[in-house]
């Protein structure tokens, strides 16, 4: 799954790791889609300091497979393992 998102960086804004819990909500609801729909998740924001989220990557189990240090513009790289994302709870809301 694929999350672009902006958004905009506060003077004095977040500057913790991710999922902090001095951090928005956020970051721990990537990792719980992530989990319950059996599949990679991956969020993208810019990389602005003060910003309340960063780019990351969700394993299938809802576990953080990698993130962009707060405030540093760079490429977030992840090596994900396909075979993992099984996709198996998010088929249970198929219909026909």
């Amino acid at each position: 799954m694929f999350h672009p998102h902006f958004d905009e960086a506060e003077p004095d804004g977040y500057k913790a790791g991710f999922a902090d819990p001095t951090n928005s909500f956020h970051e721990k609801a990537m990792l719980c889609r992530a989990a319950e729909n059996t599949c990679y998740f991956a969020s993208v924001n810019c990389a602005g300091a003060g910003s309340a989220t960063t780019s990351a990557v969700a394993s299938p189990d809802g576990t953080l497979l990698a993130y962009q240090p707060y405030g540093k513009a760079g490429l977030l790289i992840a090596d994900l393992d396909l075979d993992l994302a099984t996709g198996l709870l998010a088929a249970r809301c198929r219909s026909g």
